[in-house]
């Protein structure tokens, strides 16, 4: 049995009086068993009726949905349940069909999907072809043309919602570079964020020209500086804007004008510093300008953060230059894994796990990276902490991953109690009498003592801070005084704690148990018969 079909015609009324509709258009209409249009508001439209086209209008959609998306959603299921009805159509919709009409897109992709429907979509004269004649514009040499409503446009710090994403990613990029027709600046408001957003990219006194009711009697083009665009000239729902290029000593610079420039200082005509530079030379600099970001933020200087997020940017350009002439890979992939992996570790935000709190969001992210290092062959949970970090930095990281798995002191008593306690054997290794008391609190570190607790955490985090802080000094002047360099002493403890957690991890597999699923006495017992055997 066929199935039975369904015909839409889609048709465009053009961008103004209805002497720029082409024939084909009207004998379309003329001809149909049913004609439909988007808007009633339009200039060809309120001609039609002594042409003899009768039409509906969708113009009622728009005051019972509360977003343009559902409106146009609304139009096309009308549409075609108007065609499932009648069998045949016609669509009318201003301008040109396929210049900035979303419900045209959900019918052609309606049409994909339905063995039962067909579209076809007729030529029509639309507000670029105007544009171009009054702008005397010639697209060869390049034009942008984008939504001004597009659900993705908006000022770089204001952040889209998840649901969003997908528009998101796909909105319009501004390039100054480029000269861009804007459509769909249709109100006052929608003018105003528009502005909003090309102030970023454009100086305020740049020149837009405002195109509204382009080939109607009331026509107007207007030229006037960005900054009055929203109350400078008359903005209709027939209003287009057009943004000339910037030249290039008046743009402010984009990332892809960086990516060009060290492009540039390491080719044959650039700069003989740049072109001698390598990873291990850059490796250098890029951990002298992450220090200097955390200065400028530890002084509370924003323009010298500005300044220092830039050079430590330009080491991050300049390594995958390098790997880019390598054919490793390039700047793209390195944005490509960052958007790929902010995403998938953020599945509370963009996937279906919740987390309604920081520490969850973290046990999340934890659990996933904990996927991550398994996929790549990461046998232990310190196999992924820099080598390179600053020891008593990485130190920190080590102690926090051991905790994970519940291989930590039960409160601050038991760190105290191993300070005096390797007080005591330094002292016996330098020949001095063990004369260090350890304090009854102290001599049991993994019973927790509440009282003692309670009373460290009542306890002013500077004056913590303060006193912590003397015992590492009074650390490395010990150091400095045996002749010995406290970074390495330092990396040399983390290196044997890293070891001895390893091989922790290898005895708990090699009996089954990991250590996540021991007791910390457990833990503790086999510490001390792994640490025997060094």
């Amino acid at each position: 049995m066929a199935t039975e079909q369904h015909h839409i015609t889609i048709v465009g009324l053009g961008p103004g009086a209805l002497e720029l509709v082409s024939l084909q258009t009207l004998e379309a209409m003329r001809g149909a068993r049913a004609v439909i249009l988007r808007t009633a508001r339009h200039p060809a439209a309120e001609e039609l009726a002594r042409c003899g086209i009768r039409f509906t209008a969708c113009d009622d959609l728009y005051e019972t949905h509360g977003t343009f998306e559902a409106v146009y959603a609304a139009v096309a299921a009308r549409v075609l349940a108007a065609a499932e009805r009648e069998g045949a159509v016609v669509y009318a919709v201003p301008g040109d069909p396929m210049a900035a009409e979303r419900t045209v897109q959900m019918l052609l992709a309606a049409a994909d999907a339905r063995p039962d429907v067909t579209v076809t979509v007729l030529p029509a004269l639309g507000v670029l072809n105007l544009a171009m004649q009054r702008l005397r514009l010639d697209p060869g040499g390049g034009l942008c043309i984008a939504d001004a409503r597009d659900p993705g446009l908006r000022p770089a710090g204001e952040a889209p919602a998840p649901e969003d994403q997908p528009a998101y990613h796909g909105a319009a990029s501004l390039n100054p570079g480029v000269p861009t027709l804007w459509l769909q600046v249709d109100t006052p408001l929608v003018a105003g964020n528009l502005k909003i957003v090309l102030l970023e990219a454009y100086p305020p006194a740049h020149p837009v020209t405002v195109l509204t009711a382009l080939g109607c009697a009331d026509e107007a083009v207007t030229t006037l500086p960005l900054a009055e665009l929203d109350r400078g000239a008359p903005i209709t729902h027939l209003t287009s804007l057009y943004v000339p290029p910037l030249p290039w000593d008046a743009r402010r610079h984009t990332l892809r004008d960086i990516r060009a420039i060290m492009a540039l200082l390491r080719g044959p005509r650039g700069c003989p510093w740049d072109r001698e530079q390598d990873f291990q030379s850059i490796r250098r600099t890029v951990i002298e300008e992450a220090y200097e970001v955390v200065e400028a933020i530890d002084r509370d200087e924003p323009a010298a953060l500005a300044d220092e997020l830039g050079d430590l940017l330009l080491n991050v350009v300049f390594l995958a230059q390098l790997a880019a002439e390598e054919g490793i890979f390039d700047f793209d992939d390195v944005v490509q894994a960052l958007g790929e992996k902010l995403i998938r570790r953020h599945a509370h935000v963009f996937g279906e796990v919740q987390a309604a709190s920081a520490g969850a969001a973290l046990r999340s992210w934890e659990a996933i990276k904990a996927g991550e290092r398994a996929e790549q062959g990461h046998a232990s949970l310190l196999d992924d902490v820099p080598k390179a970090l600053p020891a008593l930095a990485r130190s920190q990281k080590l102690q926090n991953r051991a905790a994970r798995v519940g291989f930590d002191w039960p409160d601050f008593i038991g760190p105290l109690g191993k300070i005096h306690e390797e007080l005591a054997e330094l002292s016996r290794e330098v020949g001095i009498p063990d004369t260090w008391e350890v304090p009854p609190a102290l001599r049991d570190p993994e019973v927790p003592h509440p009282d003692l607790q309670a009373i460290a955490d009542a306890a002013p985090t500077a004056r913590l801070i303060h006193e912590i802080g003397d015992i590492l000094t009074a650390t490395v002047n010990v150091c400095r005084f045996l002749h010995l360099d406290a970074e390495s002493v330092m990396r040399e403890a983390n290196d044997r704690f890293a070891r001895r957690f390893r091989r922790m991890e290898a005895a708990a597999d090699a009996r089954g148990r990991p250590l996540d699923g021991m007791t910390l006495a457990e833990m503790d017992a086999l510490w001390v018969a792994i640490k025997g055997e060094d």
